[in-house]
């Protein structure tokens, strides 16, 4: 007897262990997925506004801005993701037109042209497609 493939998640035996709440039941979760407590985002927030070991007067957040600004003065890769950080990456305009035609407009070394380019493309990621004969071009 043939299995029966099914996408997934759709499986009878997966389908049956569904058990969701019935109509005025509170929720099983009120609260929501839990904060992840052990982020390294959240801990250096909170040391953020702490006193910095390095340079008492300042809190670690003016302590690493100043360290930045030096940095970004001295780097000219600093003050770029300095910049990008602040402002957002420039977003950089491209203009062009594009004609497109169907693939019997083509002339045979249009096409020949166009298959050639999607080969070395393939080649180069790896992907193997074939090889074009000379006798197929013409």
């Amino acid at each position: 007897m043939a299995e029966q493939k099914y996408a997934i998640g759709k499986h009878p035996n997966s389908l049956k262990n569904l058990n969701p709440p019935k109509k005025g039941e509170p929720s099983r979760n009120p609260n929501g997925r839990p904060t992840n407590r052990l982020s390294l985002t959240n801990l250096a927030r909170e040391k953020l506004d702490q006193p910095c070991p390095h340079d008492p007067k300042k809190t670690w957040l003016e302590y690493l801005v100043d360290r930045w600004l030096d940095q970004a003065t001295e780097n000219a890769t600093y003050f770029k993701e300095l910049l990008d950080r602040l402002e957002g990456k420039v977003v950089q305009p491209v203009e062009g037109t594009l004609e497109v035609k169907e693939a019997a407009e083509l002339t045979d070394e249009q096409l020949a042209v166009i298959a050639a380019t999607n080969i070395i493309k393939n080649n180069a990621s790896g992907r193997s497609q074939g090889t074009i004969k000379e006798t197929e071009i013409s």
